[in-house]
C-alpha cells in the first residue's frame, strides 16, 4: 500500500467517524428537544386549565351569591310578618334593625351577583376562544413532537449504517497506522489526518516547510505536523474534514 492509499484511508476513516460523531450527538440532543415540546405543551395545558379554574370559581361564587339572596329574601319575608305580632317598641326596633340589615345585605348580594355575571359571561366567550387556540397549540406541538421522534427514530438507523461504514474504514486502515491514527484522533478531538493550506497545517498553523511540501506532493510518505503532531496530506479541493 503507498503512502497516498493510506493517507486515503486515513482520511475516509476519519470522515466516516466525523460523521458517526455527528449522528450520535443529533441522537444525544434528540430526547431534551422532544421534553421541551412536552413541557411546552404541560405549560400550556395548565395555564388552560388554571383559567378553567378560575371560572369555576366564579360560577362557584355566582351561585353561592344568588343562595345569599335567596336566604335573605326569604328571612326579610318572614320578619315582615313577625313585626306585626311584636308588642313592646324594644322589640319592635330590634326588628326594625334586623329587617334593614337584611335589605342591606340583599342589596349587596345584587350588586355582587351582576358583578360576577358580567364576569362569567365574558369568562366564557374568552374561555371558549382560548381553548381553541391552546387546543391548536397542543395539536401543533403533539406533531412537533412526533417529527422529532421519527426524526430520532431516523438518526438511530443512520448511526448503524454510518457506525458499519466507519469500521469498514478502519477495516482498510494499514495496520501500522491504527495506533497511531486512534491517539492523534483522540489527542485532537476528532483530528488525526489535516490538509496542508497554503504553507501551513489546517489544524495548528505551523509553517511547512517546502521540503516537507514537495514530500506530500511527491505522496512517498506519511508525514507529520511538527507542530502538534497530525498525519498531514496534500487537499487539492483545500476543504479541512
Amino acid at each position: 500500500m503507498t503512502a497516498s492509499n493510506k493517507l486515503e484511508s486515513l482520511v475516509t476513516l476519519q470522515k466516516a467517524l466525523t460523521l458517526v460523531k455527528s449522528i450520535r450527538d443529533e441522537i444525544e440532543k434528540a430526547p431534551a428537544r422532544i421534553q421541551a415540546v412536552e413541557d411546552d405543551k404541560a405549560a400550556r395545558k395548565a395555564a388552560l386549565e388554571k383559567e378553567r379554574e378560575t371560572h369555576r370559581d366564579h360560577q362557584k361564587k355566582l351561585k353561592t351569591a344568588e343562595l345569599d339572596l335567596g336566604k335573605a329574601e326569604e328571612d326579610i319575608q318572614k320578619k315582615q310578618v313577625q313585626i306585626h305580632s311584636i308588642k313592646t317598641n324594644k322589640e319592635y326596633t330590634a326588628m326594625e334593625h334586623e329587617i334593614a340589615a337584611l335589605k342591606t345585605k340583599i342589596k349587596t348580594c345584587e350588586d355582587t351577583i351582576l358583578t360576577l355575571m358580567e364576569e362569567v359571561e365574558q369568562e366564557t366567550r374568552h374561555l371558549k376562544l382560548r381553548e381553541q387556540e391552546i387546543l391548536g397549540e397542543i395539536k401543533e406541538l403533539d406533531a412537533k413532537s412526533a417529527e422529532l421522534s421519527r426524526t430520532l427514530e431516523q438518526k438511530k438507523t443512520e448511526l448503524v449504517q454510518a457506525e458499519t461504514a466507519a469500521q469498514e474504514a478502519r477495516n482498510n486502515v494499514h495496520n501500522t497506522l491504527i495506533g497511531t491514527f486512534d491517539k492523534l484522533y483522540a489527542r485532537n478531538r476528532g483530528k488525526a489526518v489535516v490538509p496542508v493550506f497554503g504553507n501551513s497545517c489546517s489544524h495548528c498553523n505551523v509553517s511547512v516547510t517546502l521540503q516537507t511540501l514537495a514530500q506530500l506532493q511527491d505522496g512517498w510518505d506519511i508525514i507529520r505536523c511538527e507542530g502538534c503532531s497530525c498525519i498531514l496530506y496534500m487537499d487539492k479541493t483545500e476543504e479541512a474534514v
